[in-house]
């Protein structure tokens, strides 16, 4: 009987000194963006956001002017890609919004910089020209299109011209960022009309 209750005894002993497995340190919520700040430029455009996370995510924005687009979330291997639509900034102020990545514990908060709308300048052009050639323009980041009045339309670029049939017609020049301009040839041009929006 005794051999027994050493047995027993032996045997609580073994089982009281065996440690349990600890259960696994789950692993902590986080979220990494490839980019924490984006500069757009003045005008309406999709912003691709592309992030890391482990947990379930959502999003917060600080203002009305960018948007999420609806069923633009999507995965690969590499993490997410999210699209958000961002409004033409009309003012002649720069902007700035934040994208606030909530996910699970973890959170990044995205700063998204808008420029302000430059200025723009109209210019008409009067003539009965065979060949026209866009005049150069001055400024930082100058755009625009260019209705050449025959109903031919087109982005300006640098060096653009056009064939006409002789006839006259208006050429008009709708830039933004433009701060002056140079015509090389006033040649069968009968009127020029300059407009500035500040």
């Amino acid at each position: 009987m005794t051999k027994y209750i050493y047995i027993i005894a032996a045997l609580l002993l073994v089982v009281g000194c065996h440690k349990p497995t600890p259960a696994p340190t789950p692993e902590p919520d986080r979220v990494e963006s490839a980019e924490a700040r984006y500069e757009l430029s003045y005008e309406a455009q999709t912003l691709e956001l592309r992030f890391d996370t482990n947990a379930e995510y959502s999003f917060e924005l600080s203002a009305d002017w960018i948007r999420l687009e609806e069923g633009s979330r999507g995965s690969d291997m590499k993490g997410y890609t999210v699209r958000f639509m961002v409004d033409e900034n009309t003012s002649k102020k720069e902007r700035v919004a934040y994208i606030l990545i909530l996910a699970g514990e973890a959170q990044q908060t995205i700063t998204v910089v808008q420029g302000a709308m430059p200025e723009r300048m109209t210019l008409k052009l009067n003539h009965a020209n065979t060949t026209l050639k866009s005049p150069t323009w001055r400024g930082d980041a100058v755009m625009g299109n260019i209705s050449w009045g025959d109903g031919a339309e087109q982005s300006y670029a640098e060096g653009a011209s056009h064939s006409f049939d002789g006839t006259t017609k208006m050429t008009t020049f709708d830039m933004r960022g433009a701060t002056g301009f140079r015509i090389e040839s006033i040649d069968n041009i009968d009127n020029i009309e300059i407009g500035i929006e500040l």
